[in-house]
């Protein structure tokens, strides 16, 4: 298990970023609008959404593989994590095989994942 701690106002932003396309234009695959990947790198993780990336510092931890998401599991998340406000200040993130668990506060989530 993957145990990390990101900026939750970094990470806030970086879920708020997807696209509101349907449906994927004339000769583009679709799986990719529905997938979310977090990107290892140094200091912190590429959050890769539809349509953008954005980078997430980590304030302890380390993402040793990429990971895959499906961005619908991620929206309840996000509209949660708008909530805290400036309350908290950092997302606990415990990876697992076949879940991630988002911890924030007395709030705490799991979503499907796959490692890529």
């Amino acid at each position: 298990m993957n145990e990390l701690r990101a900026n939750l106002a970094e990470l806030v932003e970086a879920l708020g970023k997807r696209t509101h396309m349907k449906r994927a234009p004339t000769g583009a695959r679709s799986t990719k609008l529905s997938k979310c990947g977090f990107v290892p790198r140094l200091g912190g993780i590429l959050v890769e959404m539809p349509g953008c990336s954005t980078f997430v510092s980590l304030i302890a931890g380390h993402l040793e593989k990429e990971i895959e998401l499906n961005v619908k599991d991620l929206i309840p998340l996000h509209k949660v994590l708008l909530t805290f406000g400036t309350a908290e200040q950092y997302v606990d993130l415990s990876i697992s095989a076949e879940k991630t668990t988002f911890s924030c506060g007395n709030f705490s989530l799991a979503v499907p994942s796959q490692s890529v």
